[in-house]
């Protein structure tokens, strides 16, 4: 009886530490393959990639606050109707809460493209696959876009979109 107790808590053990290494592992958010920001200039892509990874790592740590330092004044404005941080964060807590909130967990980039403002600017658009965690459940990998946007030499992001496959 003591050994197959032993052998259990090693198997316990064994599957805690695989699935801790395995998330360890999956969080890197991002595809550095030039290919894949081919639409983003050079000299650009580093900071955006250090960007982007800090907007999915803030989504999948609940760190609204610094999640919404990420957002484009756009984004802000019209996705988010003007809400403050403190009101930002406060929704997105209620939403977990109430298990009707998304979140992206995990982010690979597959391509880029640049597209012009009405006002025009320029905004990039990151497609890619992504692991969401929504209505309190991980769903199945899904194609996703993210705006970004040179705000004051940085870069700001949207709210994701879903891609539609036809």
């Amino acid at each position: 009886m003591k050994l197959s107790i032993a052998k259990s808590e090693i198997s316990r053990l064994s599957c805690l530490i695989f699935v801790v290494t395995a998330f360890a592992v999956s969080t890197p958010a991002q595809n550095t393959d030039a290919k894949t920001f081919a639409a983003i200039p050079p000299a650009m892509q580093s900071r955006l990639i250090e960007r982007l990874d800090l907007y999915v790592a803030y989504q999948r740590a609940k760190q609204y606050d610094q999640l919404y330092d990420l957002l484009s004044r756009s984004a802000i404005q019209k996705v988010f109707r003007g809400q403050s941080k403190a009101e930002f964060t406060k929704a997105y807590q209620k939403g977990d809460n109430e298990r009707t909130s998304t979140r992206v967990v995990q982010f690979t980039p597959s391509a880029t493209a640049k597209e012009q403002n009405a006002d025009g600017g320029t905004t990039y658009l990151i497609y890619g696959k992504a692991s969401l965690f929504e209505m309190g459940e991980f769903s199945r990998m899904r194609s996703i876009v993210i705006r970004a946007d040179l705000q004051d030499g940085d870069w700001y992001f949207s709210a994701f979109g879903n891609v539609l496959n036809n």
